[in-house]
């Protein structure tokens, strides 16, 4: 099947341990933990840290890089992708110079698409989350936005299949020169 039955019944042992909590809640939160877990600065929530990575077997492994960039200004970088299974996720990672002024990430999947995908922004600095920038569990068919780059490490998104597979197009772009306000 599907796994809708076992679904349900995390579902309903959750809702006996922690009223409320949902496997949709705890897979959003999971996925970014698997990136997040190794970040040590204090801004980092403790639902995005691993309790055991130290632990016998030893340290989970960061999950593979769809994307592993380094970005210069004027870069641009874009693909076709998909996600292939439910309750799985991508990771997208790019490293801009310190002279870009700002990063663009912009996801869509094609016009006739009506699955939800979960988008997660986690902008980097010197290990830590700039929470003012990142951005957390947002649901819905495309994900857009710009990063003002203040000198950050890395820019990262993670997207997650919910309940149903999705193919999408990715383009991450550092601009160029000094942004100008119309």
């Amino acid at each position: 099947g599907d796994g809708s039955d076992d679904i349900q019944r995390v579902d309903a042992a959750l809702n006996i341990l922690m009223p409320g909590t949902t496997f949709r809640n705890v897979f959003m939160d999971f996925i970014v933990a698997n990136y997040a877990k190794d970040l040590t600065g204090p801004n980092v929530p403790p639902r995005y840290q691993y309790k055991d990575d130290n632990r016998p077997p030893g340290a989970y492994a960061r999950p593979p890089l769809t994307l592993d960039r380094n970005m210069a200004v004027g870069d641009i970088f874009s693909a076709t992708d998909d996600i292939r299974a439910a309750w799985s996720a991508k990771y997208y990672e790019v490293r801009p110079s310190t002279n870009v002024p700002i990063i663009s990430v912009d996801f869509r999947q094609p016009t006739a698409s009506a699955v939800t995908l979960v988008y997660n922004l986690l902008v980097i600095k010197n290990g830590d989350l700039d929470m003012s920038a990142s951005e957390f569990s947002v649901t819905g068919k495309d994900f857009v936005r710009g990063i003002v780059n203040r000198n950050y490490d890395r820019v990262v998104v993670v997207v997650g299949a919910l309940d149903q597979p999705a193919a999408f197009r990715y383009t991450i772009s550092t601009g160029g020169g000094n942004p100008t306000l119309n």
